[in-house]
């Protein structure tokens, strides 16, 4: 499959309000390692609303509060594509989770389907 990735951009709710589309998909949240331009994928998800979602991860609401804590202390980025049928995100959190094991998602909480093949950038 496909993803039409919208390019990285700095993590923040101006940003979220600017950018990310009240429509259903994937994201990628990425820390950017210091002294490099190079990201690092902390956490992965998938949301019927991304930009409700974005906010809820900036928010003090958040619930992961090891992702919060980094949220809050270093800088981190967020891309995100368009994913309209639930079955599809399914597949592709699955895929995301299997390729970037990202440090700040509980695996109990992906779906436990077959990934399907995805362009990861």
């Amino acid at each position: 499959m496909k993803l039409n990735w919208f390019e990285y951009i700095d993590f923040n709710e101006g940003n979220v309000k600017k950018y990310i589309p009240q429509k259903a998909g994937v994201y990628k949240i990425s820390a950017v390692l210091i002294n490099s331009d190079k990201l690092r994928v902390d956490y992965i998800g998938q949301a019927k609303d991304l930009e409700e979602r974005s906010y809820q991860h900036l928010s003090n609401n958040e619930e992961n509060f090891s992702l919060k804590e980094a949220l809050n202390k270093y800088h981190y980025k967020i891309s995100f594509a368009e994913v309209g049928y639930q079955d599809d995100r399914n597949t592709i959190e699955r895929a995301l989770y299997e390729n970037y094991k990202p440090k700040f998602n509980d695996p109990k909480c992906i779906p436990n389907v077959e990934p399907v093949n995805i362009n990861f950038n």
